[in-house]
């Protein structure tokens, strides 16, 4: 099935991702200071040792942390009020996956799918169209943390986070 996501209104301009002045501090140590950047499309890392702020930053961007002082917009929209509007948009991959070693590939990513709020046939569409993409279609249906005999291969794992980033038109 040759499936492209159906883009939003929240993705119909080239997408800019701007963080302004902001700050996080927990209690008196601060973990980010004054960051002003923009983010055209194009995909992007954060490399730093621990304690840099990499995983505050991701989380406030996210939505799930508050900033201590300034914002981040999405194409002049402040993220926070975006909500799960912004949320369906995002391609977020962290280092460490909360994957669940009982479901399928295709169970975890009709989870992922629902709490991005689509509805099953968008879903069905959209888990098509991505598992193609990270050359998944074999391992669909095997659990993610089967047994050694039927595992996924190696790095399957990785590919399923990575496949769920995907599962939406992310820019």
């Amino acid at each position: 099935m040759n499936y492209a996501p159906r883009r939003t209104y929240l993705e119909d301009a080239a997408m800019l991702l701007a963080i302004e002045k902001l700050s996080k501090s927990y209690g008196a140590k601060p973990a980010l200071r004054e960051l002003d950047f923009c983010l055209a499309p194009g995909v992007y890392g954060l490399i730093g040792p621990n304690g840099a702020g990499k995983t505050t930053l991701m989380n406030i961007i996210a939505g799930n942390l508050r900033p201590s002082t300034g914002q981040v917009l999405y194409n002049g929209l402040e993220v926070a009020s975006l909500g799960r509007k912004f949320r369906k948009i995002l391609g977020y991959m962290p280092q460490q996956q909360a994957l669940y070693p009982d479901f399928t590939g295709e169970r975890f990513l009709y989870y992922i799918a629902a709490l991005r709020g689509l509805d099953k046939r968008e879903a069905a569409g959209r888990i098509g169209w991505a598992v193609e993409q990270v050359d998944l279609a074999e391992h669909i249906r095997k659990r993610i943390g089967a047994s050694a005999h039927c595992r996924p291969p190696m790095g399957a794992s990785r590919k399923w986070a990575y496949r769920r980033r995907r599962s939406h038109p992310s820019e």
